[in-house]
């Protein structure tokens, strides 16, 4: 989707049906936040149907490494702990979050 929204981009066709495709486009993508002053210059703005996801399968090993950069999340949280000789615990986790939208059913 984002390559698509790029590629009319570049066609440096500036005419108000490329602008709001685009507008679609972006409204389909991520949360699909759109401000209410674009909102207010494109009333029908309508988001795209996002394409499904056809293989459950990993395309390629750098494609892992390449989603947890993208979804992933690694943190660590120190806290008071007297049980502890030092006085604290520290609680260590990773996770990978997708929006629901990206559910593959």
């Amino acid at each position: 989707m984002f390559c698509d929204a790029v590629k009319l981009c570049n066609d440096k066709i500036t005419s108000l049906d490329n602008i709001q495709t685009i507008f679609n486009i972006k409204s389909a993508m991520n949360k699909g936040d759109i401000s209410d002053t674009l909102l207010k210059y494109f009333p029908d703005t309508i988001a795209v149907t996002r394409p499904k996801v056809q293989t459950k399968a990993i395309p390629k090993p750098n494609w892992v490494s390449g989603f947890i950069e993208g979804e992933g999340n690694f943190a660590i949280k120190i806290l008071k702990n007297s049980k502890y000789k030092s006085g604290y615990s520290a609680r260590v986790w990773f996770q990978v979050n997708q929006h629901y939208r990206d559910d593959l059913q």
